[in-house]
């Protein structure tokens, strides 16, 4: 296990050594800064804070908000109905290949939700990003016309895995293969009855240390499953401390699940290495029970 961790610990120091072009940085920045929303009205943005090196920087701003798709093709299809009410279906869709980048991207719009004003605002982000990454996209294969950076295909597509009377859970799930496999979700959740995309602090009472309690939670069953399992490793009591997992982001990407849990969710390489993937923590109920939002997602 120790062999385990020093070579761990060498490839993950290898990779966060390399950093992307200034412009291409600058770039990723402005345009983090540029889609800032209050709480309520921000979509999930995805932010690629390990990801480095020449081939990956061509990328870096395409998967900030991997949820879009360019104008170039709208089309309406398949679409299911996922209650007596509410929609959801694919409607952008867009395939290219220019200079060693491959994209694929599905896009999809929300219909029934009884508030037009509502699902306008809704899916004018999932456009608005759609606008913004085919725009990135077009600068990073002109700045890679006619170099050798190798392969990168990058697909993203949505599903819904939450549907109930009171909430809508869209996710968005983006694969990006260079040499190997990354893979991204985001997680877009409704309120049904206000028709607000709500954020993790929106499902808690003002004022409440939701970031603590949950992050000592996680904490808990990291060393919980390490303890159980000598394959399971987190970066979490690492010699090197600025590795550590210390809290979840106020923002975290979350949702709640049919049991009306809640899970908080974490990207390839945020917490461990990278042969765990993504993955998740289910928060038991009494961790938060006492500071949940009266009528909210939580309380159902």
């Amino acid at each position: 296990m120790a062999n385990l961790k020093n070579r761990l610990r060498q490839m993950r120091s290898e990779y966060e050594s390399q950093s992307a072009p200034d412009e291409l940085r600058q770039q990723l920045q402005a345009l983090v800064k540029a889609n800032a929303r209050p709480p309520k009205k921000r979509a999930a943005v995805i932010w690629l804070r390990r990801i480095g090196g020449s081939a990956a920087a061509a990328l870096l701003a395409l998967c900030i908000a991997v949820n879009a798709s360019p104008d170039a093709a709208a089309l309406l299809a398949d679409i299911p109905v996922l209650g007596p009410v509410v929609r959801i279906f694919s409607f952008r869709e867009y395939e290219d290949s220019q200079s060693g980048i491959e994209l694929k991207l599905s896009s999809p719009h929300v219909s029934g939700l009884g508030d037009p004003e509502a699902e306008e605002r809704i899916n004018a982000l999932f456009d608005e990003y759609a606008d913004q990454i085919i725009a990135q996209y077009e600068q990073d294969v002109a700045a890679m016309a006619g170099k050798d950076e190798g392969h990168i295909s990058i697909n993203s597509s949505y599903s819904v895995p939450i549907n109930t009377d009171r909430q809508l859970t869209v996710a968005i799930d983006t694969t990006i293969v260079m040499a190997s496999a990354q893979e991204r979700f985001t997680y877009y959740n409704i309120d049904k009855q206000t028709g607000d995309l709500v954020p993790l602090s929106g499902l808690f009472q003002d004022g409440a240390d939701y970031i603590a309690l949950i992050s000592d939670e996680i904490k808990r069953q990291m060393r919980a499953q390490m303890e159980a399992d000598k394959s399971v490793y987190y970066w979490l009591d690492d010699e090197i401390e600025d590795w550590n997992f210390r809290a979840i982001d106020a923002d975290q990407p979350y949702y709640v699940n049919e049991s009306g849990e809640l899970v908080i969710s974490f990207d390839k390489y945020d917490v461990a290495p990278g042969y765990m993937g993504s993955v998740s923590f289910v928060i038991p109920e009494d961790v938060v029970s006492g500071i949940i939002l009266p009528g909210g997602l939580l309380d159902q």
